[in-house]
């Protein structure tokens, strides 16, 4: 998909009206209805597998991350992932923690319009993108699209169905080789069918990035 410059970046984000929702923090593991994770989004692990060590990553043809962003304040607080100045440039709500067993995240969620945006890291589950990869090759993501380089980092997106008809699209970029965040942005209502959200999730992603980038 095409790199966005800033002003095409406002733009698709101005179409957004907002942007995905994560897991319900009140029962680690267990999501609530229309969340990424409960769209199959969520790695899939097998007791089969080798053990895999930071050492061994990346693999499952995965992109190694060149420079890897330290995101340990993160971890701890998921909701400085995106500033109160873009809060208000995506026009959702203010940021929620939550929790489950793939790592922590926070949702921003405008209750209107029902747009949302989902940072998710998958700090319990040290596999980066590799992780993803092997999911896909084991049959898990229909949607499947790999992207270079999104800020500098490489991601793809995945999903169980095209989001074109319900505005949902989730992209989970490498952090480093062990680490992959989830991004998943919800179109408003009256925004959904007029841009792919796809696009979209791509213009937010480095929004999100800027601000790790700084914050690390």
């Amino acid at each position: 998909m095409a790199r966005y410059r800033l002003a095409a970046t406002l733009c698709l984000v101005a179409v957004v009206g907002g942007v995905a929702v994560g897991c319900d923090s009140s029962e680690p593991g267990t999501p609530t209805p229309g969340t990424s994770i409960a769209s199959g989004t969520s790695p899939q692990t097998s007791d089969s597998q080798a053990p895999v060590t930071a050492t061994s990553l990346p693999d499952a043809g995965v992109p190694k991350v060149a420079d890897p962003l330290d995101a340990t304040k993160f971890l701890e607080d998921p909701c400085r992932s995106v500033t109160p100045a873009q809060v208000a440039q995506l026009k959702v709500g203010p940021g929620k923690r939550n929790e489950d067993s793939f790592g922590t995240g926070c949702t921003w969620l405008n209750p209107q319009t029902t747009a949302s945006v989902t940072v998710h890291f998958m700090s319990k589950f040290r596999e980066g993108l590799s992780g993803i990869y092997r999911s896909h090759e084991a049959g898990k993501y229909p949607v499947f699209k790999p992207i270079a380089d999104v800020g500098g980092f490489p991601a793809v997106i995945v999903g169980d169905q095209d989001g074109s008809s319900t505005g949902i699209c989730t992209m989970f970029i490498g952090l480093s080789d062990d680490l992959a965040t989830l991004l998943s942005v919800k179109q408003s209502v009256d925004k959904v069918g007029t841009v792919d959200p796809c696009e979209v999730t791509e213009a937010v992603a480095p929004l999100v990035l800027q601000t790790m980038k700084a914050g690390a």
